[in-house]
């Protein structure tokens, strides 16, 4: 796929971006539909008293279903909220007020830090008790299932891994465990998942959650995907504006559905990049992009056997992440030395820290492809890493 001209940090810089798991970089039109929002629009989307303004409340609302639509939901059920860190910090807050004490939820290793922290935290208080499965199974799904007992109430798991590209079977995941155990809470972190496939919500999860900048989106807008049976019984993270019906000197009440959990004013020039996106994405199609990822893995696998001390940790999994290391080379100064020769990577566990169990290594590169790489860029990285000599890394602390 040749869009390099649709995304101006491409024409403009001469690096070669392989950090997409972090973040996305944005195309034309997201960034035409940021500044519309600022030049057409300009009024906050709670403000109905004029027809001019209610033009941004009808954009909003149109964004709204547009988002929904990757979850195969209604309007009503998309909550916006920073991003997916955010999502799932209110979803652990609202089931910590909802749930009984010490309820066990399923992790696992391979969770990110957003999936892993707000439930510690609310173990502090004795609302939680964390459980992590053990991942002796190829496909970590059977893993999950297996680790559930009588006494699970939550399952959170991220549908991929930002670390190893792993995919789950979420669908046949959820289908079992909705045959077995009816009201155990279901939550897909689907943060690496969505910028490739859309969530069915349909099979029985009751939150997902998901990030706007990891789809070519703007950053600080996500949303989370709430269930039906939750919208009323859950409480809210933010409090203030715009949550509220009607308040006295001593109470409120809340607003209903989506508008309970988003107090304050929406980042609606956000909203409607976001929405940009998806339709980019919608129109580059889905599907292909997923295949040009593949196709791009199985290639930077193919020509990094040429290199004899490149590891390789994950050349199986079915997303474009690559984990890779250099032979008694430290992986962040390996990251340092590419991005001195024009290459933007990632080092470390990628803020899934306990990831270093399962794959028995506390550091690594990530090299994460999106739409616009290409195999050009991956025979030029290559070719550099061919003329990399122990000591060259070095050269970027000295």
């Amino acid at each position: 796929m040749n869009l390099k001209n649709d995304f101006p940090w491409l024409v403009k810089n001469k690096y070669i971006y392989f950090d997409n798991g972090a973040t996305t970089l944005k195309p034309n039109c997201v960034i035409d539909a940021i500044k519309k929002y600022y030049v057409d629009y300009g009024t906050n989307v709670h403000n109905l008293d004029s027809k001019f303004c209610y033009q941004t409340f009808k954009a909003i609302q149109n964004a709204r279903q547009t988002i929904a639509s990757i979850f195969n939901a209604q309007a009503k059920n998309v909550v916006f909220c920073s991003g997916a860190t955010e999502g799932l910090s209110l979803i652990a807050h609202g089931l910590a007020h909802v749930l009984p004490k010490n309820s066990e939820v399923l992790l696992n290793d391979f969770e990110h830090a957003s999936n892993l922290i707000p439930w510690q935290h609310e173990t502090k208080s004795k609302h939680f008790k964390l459980k992590f499965a053990k991942l002796q199974s190829k496909k970590i799904e059977d893993s999950i299932f297996n680790a559930i007992s009588s006494k699970t109430k939550v399952v959170s798991i991220a549908l991929t891994s930002n670390v190893y590209g792993n995919m789950v079977d979420y669908k046949t995941l959820v289908t079992k465990i909705r045959k077995k155990w009816k009201d155990i809470v279901i939550i897909a972190d689907a943060a690496q998942y969505i910028p490739y496939k859309n969530v069915d919500t349909k099979c029985g999860i009751d939150f997902v959650v998901c990030s706007a900048h990891k789809m070519l989106g703007p950053t600080g807008i996500g949303a989370v995907y709430v269930a039906n049976k939750w919208l009323n019984i859950l409480p809210p993270l933010r409090f203030g504006g715009g949550m509220n019906e009607v308040i006295s000197h001593s109470s409120f009440t809340y607003a209903h559905e989506f508008e309970k959990f988003e107090g304050g004013s929406l980042p609606s020039a956000q909203i409607l990049g976001w929405q940009a996106a998806i339709k980019y994405l919608n129109k580059v199609g889905r599907e292909k992009i997923y295949q040009h990822g593949l196709e791009l893995k199985k290639y930077f696998v193919k020509r990094a056997k040429e290199i004899k001390n490149l590891i390789i940790f994950n050349p199986n999994t079915p997303l474009s992440i690559i984990l890779i290391n250099y032979k008694k080379v430290h992986s962040q100064d390996f990251a340092n030395w590419l991005g001195s020769k024009g290459f933007i990577v990632r080092a470390g566990l990628s803020c899934a820290k306990l990831s270093k169990h399962p794959l028995k290594v506390d550091n690594f590169v990530r090299v994460s492809l999106y739409l616009y790489n290409t195999k050009q860029e991956i025979d030029k990285f290559i070719n550099t890493v061919k003329k990399f000599k122990h000591g060259d890394e070095l050269s970027t602390i000295i």
